[in-house]
C-alpha cells in the first residue's frame, strides 16, 4: 500500500489520471484482473479505524515493533478503494 498511501498523503484526487496509474500498476502485480467494483466492495468491508487501533494496541501489549500509523493504513486503503470506484472495470 506504499503507493496508495504516497497518493494519498501527496493529495492526488482518486478520479485523476494520476491515481488510474497506481491502480494499473497496482493491477499489473495481480495474476488475473479482479473487478475494481467488487474489490473496492472488499476493502471498504475491512478498512475499519478501530480495528486498526486496536491492532496497533495489540502490539504495544505484545512488545511488537512499531507499526505504521493506523490512520495512515486506512487513509490509504479508503483512498484506494475510491481510486477503484472511479475508475470501473479494468481495462
Amino acid at each position: 500500500m506504499e503507493a496508495c498511501g504516497a497518493a494519498c498523503r501527496a493529495g492526488v484526487d482518486p478520479a485523476s489520471p494520476e491515481a488510474l496509474a497506481v491502480v494499473e500498476h497496482l493491477e499489473a502485480m495481480r495474476p488475473a484482473p479482479e473487478d475494481r467494483a467488487a474489490a473496492a466492495e472488499r476493502i471498504e468491508a475491512f478498512t475499519d479505524r478501530r480495528v486498526a487501533r486496536y491492532w496497533q494496541l495489540v502490539g504495544v501489549v505484545n512488545g511488537w515493533p512499531p507499526s505504521p500509523d493506523p490512520e495512515d493504513a486506512v487513509d490509504a486503503w479508503e483512498w484506494y478503494a475510491r481510486a477503484l470506484r472511479a475508475h470501473g472495470p479494468p481495462r
